[in-house]
């Protein structure tokens, strides 16, 4: 499936790619689809980065279990990478 070649992702948020790949399918514009939510993915991660940076310890280290701020930024480049092949596949 386009889109899942990109750097590994933690766990959860390879489920989020893959829900996201689907509803694509479905889209009947499913490369604007996945460019918003790539959108989205790049905003949650400024703000990770954000957090990250002002907390400390444990608080931290959950926040990178969800993957933090590198790994929305590697969820929308996975879905930005993605847009072109479902782009030639919409009907």
């Amino acid at each position: 499936m386009p889109g899942t070649s990109s750097a590994p992702l933690c766990p959860r948020l390879a489920v989020v790619q893959l829900g996201v790949l689907l509803l694509a399918r479905e889209s009947r514009q499913p490369a604007d689809l996945l460019l918003c939510v790539a959108d989205l993915a790049e905003e949650a991660a400024e703000q990770l980065g954000f957090a990250e940076e002002r907390l400390a310890g444990h608080d931290a280290r959950l926040l990178r279990g969800l993957g933090g701020a590198a790994g929305f930024r590697a969820l929308a480049a996975a879905l930005r990478e993605a847009a072109p092949a479902f782009a030639e596949a919409a009907p």
